[in-house]
């Protein structure tokens, strides 16, 4: 079987627009949320947790090179 990452990639969704953005963290933390700017609002908002996103080799390139998993 193989060995689990130690990271997540998970979706955080606007509590308000549910805009959605892409983030990664360690598997071990608590789950994520934030305050980020919403752009479909206009204004900063809380962002909760909403799944995780399958493998981080679906992702694309340019989310890779952000968050440094190449």
């Amino acid at each position: 079987m193989a060995k689990k990452t130690k990271y997540l990639v998970v979706r955080l969704v606007s509590v308000i627009s549910n805009t959605a953005k892409v983030w990664v963290r360690m598997r071990e933390s608590p789950e994520s949320k934030g305050i980020f700017y919403d752009p479909a609002v206009g204004k900063e908002v809380l962002y909760l947790e909403k799944e995780h996103i399958k493998g981080r080799e679906s992702l694309p390139l340019r989310v890779k090179e952000r968050f440094g998993l190449e």
